[in-house]
């Protein structure tokens, strides 16, 4: 069974349309939260940025069938139908992410849902120089390693690739605070040793920061 997963960056076209689509969403991870098992993840954010306005999405889902399930229902219609009376400036832009290794430690830790209205959420696009990703996920899961062993204050974190292009990888990571991440995080001895690998590696890397506004970034899956 393959897991689903989506980032969405949506661009309401005013206050009061931002207003309607945080009611849409609310009562949306509401129900998948309460109701559907096979949603893992449905989550909204705004950036750290006061100039970036769009509201992101992360969503993850068991299955096909469990993403095909969430369509179905009378609130995802709902929202469609919303969207169609064209609040959104642009349509949502939708990315779909694939697990980049099945040995990288992909993990999240239960005390985020206690946590999530602090925490900060991490969005990083990482495009290495061709041939080159499969050398850098060796440091990719050295990170997250000591991420799962040795920092508690390090909630989430997986490695995704892009299907459509081999040299792009996505890194969706969570810390209980801003603080927490540039103090430990950044300055773990795996991270200083991915920084060291430098240009001849990695061609493009950008981050986005983020403040979960609602839904949930994680249930029990069995």
């Amino acid at each position: 069974m393959s897991r689903i997963s989506l980032f969405l960056r949506l661009n309401p076209i005013n206050e009061k349309a931002k207003e309607e689509l945080y009611e849409h969403l609310g009562t949306l991870s509401k129900v998948t939260q309460d109701t559907e098992p096979g949603v893992l993840r449905y989550s909204y954010a705004t950036a750290y940025d006061p100039e970036d306005e769009l509201i992101y999405m992360i969503e993850e889902y068991a299955s096909q069938e469990a993403a095909d399930d969430h369509m179905k229902t009378k609130e995802y219609s709902a929202l469609v139908k919303w969207i169609g009376t064209g609040a959104l400036g642009a349509g949502p832009a939708i990315q779909r992410i694939v697990p980049a290794d099945p040995l990288i430690n992909n993990f999240v830790r239960p005390q985020i849902a206690l946590q999530q209205s602090n925490v900060a959420l991490i969005y990083t696009e990482v495009i290495y120089h061709p041939g080159k990703a499969a050398a850098v996920l060796e440091h990719w899961k050295a990170v997250a390693k000591v991420s799962e062993d040795q920092e508690l204050g390090t909630l989430l974190w997986g490695a995704w690739k892009d299907p459509g292009q081999d040299d792009r990888v996505f890194i969706v990571h969570a810390y209980e605070s801003l603080e927490y991440l540039f103090k430990e995080h950044v300055n773990s001895q795996a991270m200083k040793n991915f920084k060291a690998l430098g240009d001849e590696y990695v061609k493009e890397m950008n981050v986005l920061k983020l403040k979960v506004k609602g839904g949930f970034l994680y249930k029990k899956f069995e």
